[in-house]
């Protein structure tokens, strides 16, 4: 901090040598020392600032600051709360409803934790060293390092933002990190393997549910590598009619009690035009993805049936292009869907008769020990990629990972199941052709493998089965 002999106050550059100065004001007219509320661009403008304040404030007391500042003690959860309101309501860039919960989830959890409670630390009282000590007593814990390295990045970001709010100084978080180090590396690598399905074990998935709408959903997210949320807000727009494709460019978010509450406090079933919320896909990727053309037929026949159907009341148990009747005056809905029990009525039955429910004896980088989850499907829908002869920047494209290197661990994944896989390897894929072409060859080579797949998917019959009834929700 800059002081002058003889000259009350002192000026700052924040953070050193950003080329930002701040003024403060001298003791004897703020015992709070106060900032001025502007930044200068150079020292001398900032002395000269000050000078200028004090004079003001020397003849007319009334301009003296007084209290407190910010009349409370302000504190690092304060600073998170109003952090996660001011993203959430932002006109120009609001963040989305999942990653609310997420950024509560830090505070709640981890900021204002049981033993490694921050929170309650004054704002302008914390030091990297409180920063760093939070972080250990959270690895004391028992809380992972990427959970850690995702709360001090929150942290990080609140802090930053109160910076640009002139109410801090400097941010504290800026030079914390989170080392890296061998074990740490070999611990993210143990446990977040990639499960890669055989192609016969992919056949048994698609085969196995009850419902032809559920097995349809399990070969799309196969196929074509969607996200689970992306899948099942799917509107029967999305499909193309005249080629192949359909279009990512929404993902519906359930709202919760809890979120209801902080607006209205009735309940969720009388919100039924605000039950569900639309929003873009993760990171904001709207694209379009090629489908095999025979799936894509009998996606066509769903979506027509659907747009014929009379919507029903909601929630109902189809995932796939579900048109509800949000109120008795608005037929016309943005395809609600309800996915509460699909885990527990499908997904486990389905891996259990594909003997993917993992297996300890194993060791520990085979991700066969662990049992497989939904979202390791698109880990298939890489190798799919692989087979049809495309490219890792492709593959990038199609999956569209925010993180090159997600597809990178997909791609190398499926390489080398595909080292072992026979049936696979015989598969001879005209390279010059186009992807569409390419995908419906290997669709056909599948398929011929495992004929089985197109009488449950209904491939061999007009229309698609209807359910007799919704699922159990008990």
């Amino acid at each position: 901090m800059a002081r002058r002999k003889g000259v009350e106050g002192s000026v700052r550059e924040i953070p050193v040598g950003s080329g930002s100065w701040q003024a403060r004001l001298p003791s004897r007219l703020d015992a709070y020392r106060r900032p001025l509320p502007e930044t200068f661009a150079s020292e001398s403008t900032a002395w000269t600032a000050l000078r200028v304040a004090i004079v003001d404030m020397d003849r007319n007391a009334s301009l003296r600051p007084t209290g407190r500042p910010s009349g409370t003690v302000r504190k690092v959860r304060d600073v998170l709360s109003d952090y996660i309101a001011a993203r959430q309501n932002s006109a120009l860039a609001p963040i989305a409803i999942r990653t609310v919960r997420d950024y509560r989830s830090v505070l709640e959890n981890h900021v204002s934790g049981k033993h490694a409670d921050i929170g309650r630390v004054p704002i302008h009282k914390l030091t990297g060293r409180d920063i760093r000590a939070w972080m250990d007593d959270l690895a004391a814990d028992g809380v992972k390092a990427g959970t850690i390295a995702n709360a001090r990045r929150v942290l990080g970001a609140a802090l930053a933002w109160e910076v640009r709010e002139g109410r801090l100084g400097v941010n504290p978080a800026t030079h914390v990190r989170v080392e890296t180090s061998k074990v740490r590396r070999a611990t993210m690598q143990t446990v977040d393997p990639v499960l890669l399905p055989s192609w016969a074990e992919f056949a048994t998935i698609v085969e196995t549910p009850e419902f032809e709408h559920d097995r349809l959903l399990l070969a799309l997210l196969g196929w074509c590598g969607l996200r689970w949320g992306e899948a099942v807000s799917l509107h029967e727009q999305a499909v193309w009619r005249d080629r192949p494709q359909i279009t990512i460019d929404r993902v519906l978010v359930r709202r919760t009690q809890k979120e209801v509450d902080v607006h209205s406090g009735v309940g969720l079933h009388l919100l039924e035009n605000n039950y569900w919320q639309q929003e873009p896909p993760k990171a904001g990727m709207t694209a379009t993805v090629p489908v095999p053309r025979p799936l894509w037929l009998r996606l066509v026949a769903l979506a027509d049936q659907r747009l014929r159907e009379t919507p029903m009341p909601m929630p109902a148990g189809r995932l796939l292009f579900r048109r509800p009747m949000l109120s008795p005056g608005n037929t016309h809905s943005i395809g609600v869907v309800d996915n509460t029990n699909f885990r527990r009525d499908v997904w486990v039955p389905t891996r259990l008769a594909a003997g993917l429910v993992g297996d300890e004896s194993l060791p520990a980088l085979d991700p066969r020990r662990y049992p497989m989850k939904v979202k390791d499907l698109r880990a298939f829908a890489a190798s799919v990629l692989l087979d049809s002869g495309s490219s890792l920047t492709e593959a990038a494209l199609l999956l569209r990972h925010s993180d090159r290197r997600t597809t990178e661990r997909h791609y190398a994944r499926a390489m080398q199941e595909r080292a072992h896989d026979r049936g696979r390897r015989a598969v001879q894929i005209d390279q010059s052709a186009s992807l569409p072409e390419r995908l419906d060859a290997l669709w056909q080579a599948w398929t011929g493998a495992f004929p089985a797949v197109l009488a449950r998917l209904g491939l061999d019959a007009d229309n698609v089965i209807e359910l007799g009834s919704r699922r159990s929700r008990a």
